[in-house]
């Protein structure tokens, strides 16, 4: 269930003050992103290797489904690399996602390391990707009421360049952990909660994991990003099946039932989210929960991958905090570790 203010502020926020409705706009944004997805195609063939299981029956099948629907399609990651976006993506048919137009991802990119200059922000804002920001911005920021926009159908304002995917790491961030404890997932943010409760109509949520990138740029080694030392590095992608709607639609159902109760103690209809659906205990429980159950469904396609079940302590953002378990699993990278970390 979507209310008005949330779709008006993701319409204004994709608009970039108007800027994606100049002429030139659309020419530009096609070519970054054939510029790009070339590129990320020719290292995923040549420096590189990949294997998929499932990309065509899963991911491709899911993908036309909601395509042909006007349907919104969202895809959940783990994030184990600076690398999964946008090389995830040089598995992708080339003619039919990079050079017909409408085709690739949304997706949402830190602002401090996508748009940190001038050039960056226009490079990526024409990638497609929205300026997040991280460790602070919070669930209710305006890439996620973008991204929920763009989910719905009432986006029609570039009809001939739309894409109705949206792509999300819900972790938020790299996560890198030393073995015994490699590739495994830390908790989901709310953000990932918000895109399916807050979309007008229920999306297709597809899992992938995937594994390799944390052995080509290891955060350990910052300084070692020598990708010719890494050539034959084969890179794994696990396509699960689109997550069962009618479950999801229990989730949104619950999301109905708190706006219709949120209602009752208001004698105009609600446009916007109130604090207690923001901050209410049930509103916080609900999402919660759906983070949880998607970290469950991806979790399950990592297993099929081979992976032994993870400790259910990291699906906890307590584990996370200095003051929990994670002082005993080491956590790779400068941008990972907590100041006990050592």
């Amino acid at each position: 269930m979507s209310l008005p203010a949330v779709q008006a502020r993701g319409k204004a926020f994709l608009s970039l003050n108007g800027l994606r409705s100049r002429p030139y706009w659309p020419l530009l944004s096609r070519a970054t992103i054939l510029a790009t997805g070339t590129f990320a195609k020719l290292v995923m063939t040549l420096p590189l290797k990949y294997k998929t299981t499932g990309f065509e029956e899963n991911f491709l099948r899911t993908f036309d489904q909601c395509k042909q629907q006007s349907k919104g399609f969202l895809t959940i990651m783990n994030h184990s690399s600076l690398l999964d976006d946008p090389f995830a993506w040089g598995v992708l048919p080339w003619w039919k996602f990079y050079v017909r137009g409408g085709n690739i991802r949304w997706g949402l990119g830190a602002d401090n390391v996508c748009f940190g200059t001038p050039f960056l922000r226009f490079f990526f804002s024409l990638g497609q990707v929205l300026s997040t920001t991280r460790f602070g911005g919070g669930p209710f920021q305006g890439s996620i009421d973008a991204a929920i926009h763009l989910l719905s159908k009432d986006h029609q304002e570039y009809p001939k360049q739309r894409s109705n995917w949206v792509h999300i790491f819900p972790e938020a961030f790299v996560h890198q952990v030393y073995p015994p404890h490699e590739n495994s997932l830390r908790y989901f943010h709310w953000g990932v909660s918000r895109l399916i409760l807050e979309a007008d109509e229920c999306p297709a949520v597809l899992p992938i994991f995937s594994h390799g990138f944390d052995k080509v740029i290891p955060e350990d080694r910052p300084d070692d990003y020598r990708l010719w030392k890494q050539i034959g590095t084969t890179i794994h992608f696990g396509y699960g099946k689109a997550i069962d709607e009618k479950l999801l639609a229990e989730f949104r159902e619950k999301w109905r039932a708190l706006v219709e109760k949120e209602q009752q103690g208001h004698t105009e209809p609600l446009t916007d989210l109130t604090d207690n659906l923001k901050f209410g205990p049930e509103a916080q429980k609900l999402r919660s929960d759906l983070a949880r159950y998607l970290r469950d469904q991806l979790g399950a396609v990592r297993e099929t991958m081979g992976f032994p079940p993870q400790n259910p302590e990291f699906a906890e953002p307590e584990f996370w905090k200095p003051e929990g378990g994670c002082k005993d699993v080491p956590v790779m990278g400068i941008v990972n570790k907590l100041p006990h970390h050592k």
